[in-house]
């Protein structure tokens, strides 16, 4: 019962700012893994960045790991973090170089026959597998070959969240999952606690490797994008359906108008008045069946949109 509630927290509160204690670490970190990449130990200033990550999460840490990650030719890795840096600054004024950055590591990995999946959840630090095979808590990078890959997130207290991801040949993906609470598990009385007040990190004296400096924590709330489902195009591929029956119908009626316009002026009455019910009958089911695509596309494009935002 309180690990539920745990997580209902966890779901709901705002994240818990550093203290001045890991703020100052942080920064210390973030320094040595500078000087150790400018000496060219990029694997040592890797685990110096990583070190300020886990104290502190800003953007351009996360930039500066994924720049030892490339240089030590783990694509999959490099990639992850260049998305998790254009997650937390989409603003970037470098956002264009890192996306091309990231298109030229996707293309080493087309190259190896695979690409790079990228598994983000809500909260993090849940178990992941994809294909039945663990891969350790999110968020992880995986490389795999291009296809469907059936991906499932769990964790005690929460409900397990599983979905299909199609893996392109030439560009990495990734999948966003949202696991909310398990509501069957009991309640309780939340349990209060105090929140460290809110502490400014000082900025690097030093250049980092981006140019970049460190950023406001109003900025670096992290984005979980909604995952779009398959109901828009399901949507559109019926309206296109019932469009194309609007035709047919529409043919019929012009079909029905030329043999009502090209009888015979002794054609019975009753025969010609058949001919016309017919052409009236087919013309309004035409209009009807147009119409009913008209309001299945909107209806498509909405949905679209709302999945968008």
């Amino acid at each position: 019962m309180v690990l539920v509630l745990l997580v209902q927290l966890a779901l709901t509160a705002p994240p818990l700012e550093p203290s001045p204690e890991q703020v100052a670490a942080s920064r210390d970190a973030f320094l040595w893994g500078q000087r150790l990449y400018k000496q060219g130990f990029a694997a040592d200033a890797l685990g110096k960045f990583e070190e300020s990550w886990g104290l502190r999460a800003l953007p351009v840490t996360a930039y500066n790991i994924a720049v030892c990650h490339e240089d030590l030719k783990r694509e999959a890795q490099a990639i992850r973090w260049y998305r998790e840096y254009l997650r937390r600054a989409p603003d970037a004024a470098d956002k264009k170089d890192v996306l091309a950055t990231i298109t030229a590591l996707e293309l080493r990995l087309k190259k190896q026959g695979r690409q790079a999946l990228v598994i983000i959840t809500e909260p993090e630090g849940v178990d992941v597998e994809v294909g039945g095979q663990p891969y350790g808590v999110s968020p992880v990078v995986v490389t795999l070959p291009p296809g469907t890959h059936r991906v499932v997130a769990r964790a005690k207290g929460l409900v397990s969240v599983e979905r299909n991801v199609v893996l392109p040949d030439n560009t990495s993906a990734e999948v966003s999952l949202l696991l909310s609470p398990d509501k069957t598990e009991s309640r309780v009385d939340p349990v209060k606690a105090d929140v460290p007040a809110r502490v400014e990190l000082p900025v690097a004296t030093e250049q980092p490797v981006t140019a970049l400096t460190l950023m406001a924590d109003d900025t670096l709330k992290k984005l979980v994008r909604r995952e779009r489902t398959a109901e828009p195009w399901v949507l559109l591929g019926a309206s296109a359906a019932v469009a194309v029956g609007g035709a047919v119908t529409l043919g019929l009626s012009i079909d029905a108008d030329r043999r009502f316009q090209t009888s015979p002026p002794d054609t019975p009455g009753p025969t010609r008045d058949l001919l016309l019910t017919e052409r009236n009958n087919f013309l309004a089911g035409a209009i009807a069946l147009f119409s009913l695509a008209g309001v299945v596309a909107v209806t498509s494009l909405v949905i679209f949109i709302i999945e968008s935002r």
